[in-house]
């Protein structure tokens, strides 16, 4: 029930949500651990929580519940993603979905997006 701006984050194995978002819809949330040992793409260490979603629509009935992500705090990230971006969805999301991108108009992109069976 609340919307929010996300990004596919094709290179990630997992979904991200900023702290922030997590800490004001902390009922959208189960902790599963308060830190875990996670690696960046520039093979840096950082330590993010993980939680476990209870669910995430693109509308139309396409919903997957429990999905697990990491969280922490965008902060610099926020200029290069938007101010208004709270997720990244990685590739436990994007999988669970057959998708139909069209970039052929650059101003106004289209999608599609149906539940794998």
């Amino acid at each position: 029930g609340v919307a929010t701006v996300g990004l596919f984050d094709s290179g990630g194995e997992i979904s991200a949500v900023d702290l922030s978002f997590v800490k004001s819809h902390s009922d959208l949330f189960t902790p599963v651990k308060s830190r875990i040992k996670a690696s960046e793409a520039g093979g840096g260490r950082w330590a993010p929580k993980l939680f476990k979603l209870k669910e995430i629509s693109l509308g139309e009935g396409r919903v997957v519940k429990g999905i697990f992500v990491l969280a922490y705090d965008f902060g610099v990230l926020r200029e290069a993603l938007g101010a208004q971006t709270s997720v990244l969805l990685g590739y436990n999301f994007l999988s669970r979905f057959q998708w139909d991108l069209d970039f052929t108009t650059p101003d106004a992109p289209k999608w599609s997006a149906r539940l794998r069976q």
